[in-house]
């Protein structure tokens, strides 16, 4: 499912939503870090992934998982930001996990 998600979340930020909607801009994990830590600021790239991302998940029978999941990577970035203003998260399958208690856990935090 860790691999599923990441792949579509990504696939909504770098190959739709930048090169769609932000006319062909060249993203890069940068983009993503300014516009997830500051959902207020960007909130239809924020609502545009989210639905994506739920629609795809819909489509796997795995939408309230999904949902879950992209609510608390927001949360991430969002708490990151607070802490650790300059860092970035690796954001890839290898490095997202679930706690015992079913919590999102990021890993290799830059």
């Amino acid at each position: 499912m860790i691999v599923k998600f990441a792949s579509i979340f990504k696939h909504a930020w770098f190959s739709i939503y930048f090169s769609d909607v932000e006319y062909r801009q060249n993203a890069t994990f940068d983009d993503l870090d300014k516009y997830m830590r500051n959902p207020e600021k960007y909130s239809e790239a924020i609502n545009f992934t989210k639905q994506y991302i739920l629609s795809e998940g819909e489509k796997l029978n795995k939408r309230v998982a999904f949902e879950s999941i992209y609510d608390q990577l927001v949360d991430a970035y969002v708490e990151l930001h607070l802490h650790a203003p300059n860092s970035n998260l690796d954001l890839n399958d290898g490095n997202i996990g679930f706690a015992t208690n079913g919590a999102l856990k990021i890993f290799d935090m830059q």
